[in-house]
This record gives C-alpha cells, sequence and structure tokens, in this order.
C-alpha cells in the first residue's frame, strides 16, 4: 500500500505490546529496543510487566522507552505476571513477549496480523514463528 492509502494511526486499533521480565534487564533491554526498531505497527502501547524484580533493576526498566510499567513489588510467578500486564494493558490487540524475544520484522507483521484479524473477528490468535 502507498503512504497516500495507508489508515491513519487512528484507523488502526490500538496493540499493546506487553513485555513480561523477571531479573533479566540485558535480555528486557534488547527485546524492547529491537521489537521497536522492527515493527513500523502506528497504533502502540508498550507495556512492560516485571514480576518483582530488585529495586536496581526496576530502575533500569523505568529508563526504557515504554508507555505503562506494571512492576510487581514481589516475585508472584509467571502467571501472576500475566495477569498484571493483562490488567494494563487498554489495546484491543494485545501481543504477549518473552524478554528474550527479539524481534528480526519485516516491519509490516504486525499491520499484516492485525488485518487478518480485523477482516475475520473469529481469528483469536496469531502466532509468530520464525523460519527455520
Amino acid at each position: 500500500m502507498s503512504d497516500a492509502t495507508q489508515p491513519s494511526v487512528t484507523e488502526w486499533p490500538l496493540v499493546s505490546a506487553l513485555f513480561l521480565t523477571y531479573k533479566r534487564f540485558h535480555h528486557l533491554e534488547s527485546s524492547v529496543l529491537a521489537f521497536r526498531e522492527h515493527t513500523d505497527y502506528p497504533n502502540l502501547e508498550i507495556v512492560i510487566a516485571d514480576d518483582g524484580s530488585p529495586a536496581e533493576i526496576q530502575d533500569q526498566i523505568r529508563r526504557l522507552p515504554a508507555d505503562v510499567f506494571a512492576l510487581l513489588p514481589k516475585n508472584r510467578g509467571l502467571g501472576a505476571n500475566n495477569n498484571n500486564g493483562l490488567r494494563h494493558c487498554s489495546g484491543k490487540y494485545v501481543l504477549m513477549i518473552q524478554d528474550d524475544w527479539v524481534c528480526q520484522g519485516p516491519p509490516h507483521y504486525l499491520r499484516d496480523a492485525v488485518g487478518v484479524m480485523e477482516a475475520n473477528p473469529r481469528v483469536g490468535i496469531i502466532n509468530f514463528a520464525a523460519t527455520p
């Protein structure tokens, strides 16, 4: 599509990119930065959910380019971290991302996925997988 035929930012539904982490700031930082670099979706909310990492790690997390920080004060396990993160997401769609996932694109992958879900309301989940 040419830029002239692309929907405006507000015409794309909000997607919450939910990053889940615990005590692995170096992985999380790489994941968030790669996601931002290789994703051209125009209407994103980046949410980082941390499962009670030490205060110095949570301080580092707060410096990442994100919209929402859902930082638990105490480790409660992956399920609790997932649920806490989901409570903080406001998008129509949620892309759940583990802290060691590194996005490689192509940049339009999320536009394509949202386009499929918008055109086919019965589609409830899309799995992104790398080529072996």
